[in-house]
C-alpha cells in the first residue's frame, strides 16, 4: 500500500504531525512566558512580604517615624507627601495588580495546579 493509492492516511499522518508540533510549541512558548514573568512574580512576592511585615511591627514603624519626625522635620514632611502620594497610587493600581495576577493564575491552571481547561490536542 503505497501513500498515493491512499491519500487520506498521508493528510492523516501530516495533521497528527501537525498537532504534535503545536503541543510543542505551545509547551516552549508556556516556558518562555514563565520565564519572563518569574521576575515580576518575585517581586511581588517581596513587595507582599514587606507589607506584612510592615503590618505585623507597628511598633517599630512608628518608632522610626519618631525618631524621622525629631531627628529630621523637613524631611519627614517631605516623605510624608511622598508617601501619601504612593497610597493614593496604590488605590489606583493594586486592583489591576489582582486582576492581572487572577487571569496570569487562571491561564497557569490555578493555585491548586488542576488545569483551569481541558488540554487540547488529540
Amino acid at each position: 500500500m503505497s501513500l498515493s493509492r491512499h491519500p487520506h492516511s498521508a493528510l492523516a499522518a501530516r495533521k497528527q504531525m501537525l498537532i504534535q508540533r503545536s503541543m510543542v510549541l505551545r509547551q516552549t512558548l508556556a516556558l518562555q512566558a514563565d520565564a519572563a514573568v518569574a521576575p515580576l512574580a518575585r517581586g511581588v512576592d517581596r513587595m507582599g512580604a514587606a507589607v506584612a511585615w510592615v503590618k505585623g511591627h507597628p511598633g517599630v514603624v512608628a518608632g522610626v517615624v519618631i525618631a524621622l519626625v525629631v531627628w529630621r522635620p523637613r524631611r519627614a514632611i517631605r516623605l510624608l507627601g511622598r508617601t501619601y502620594g504612593l497610597w493614593q497610587g496604590s488605590r489606583r493600581w493594586l486592583p489591576l495588580v489582582a486582576r492581572a495576577q487572577a487571569l496570569w493564575l487562571a491561564s497557569r491552571g490555578g493555585a491548586d495546579g488542576k488545569p483551569a481547561r481541558p488540554p487540547e490536542g488529540p
